[in-house]
């Protein structure tokens, strides 16, 4: 690439990223607390708005964590919704 006059570097891994000290710096890890309380870290938003600045109001869920629910909603009544449990089609609730 360098002979081509392309530019271009090296990628850092996740790993590497995530203790640069420049994401320290400008605050783009965030620790937030699940619904069960657990706390996980999210990388925030990369931009800073003025007007509009990010907020950060609910963390990640969990893999399935409202599968029951939408299920339900969707006209799946519990019987059948504990047979796909039963069968590990779904997570059984947390």
């Amino acid at each position: 690439m360098e002979a081509a006059g392309v530019p271009g570097g090296l990628i850092n891994t996740i790993d590497q990223v995530l203790v640069d000290p420049q994401i320290a710096a400008r605050g783009m890890l965030r620790e937030m607390k699940r619904r069960d309380g657990t706390p996980v870290t999210v990388i925030g938003y990369p931009a800073r708005l003025s007007r509009t600045p990010a907020s950060y109001r609910i963390a990640p869920q969990t893999h399935g964590e409202d599968t029951d629910q939408i299920l339900a909603e969707f006209g799946v009544d519990e019987a059948a919704r504990e047979r796909l449990r039963a069968q590990g089609v779904i997570n059984a609730r947390s």
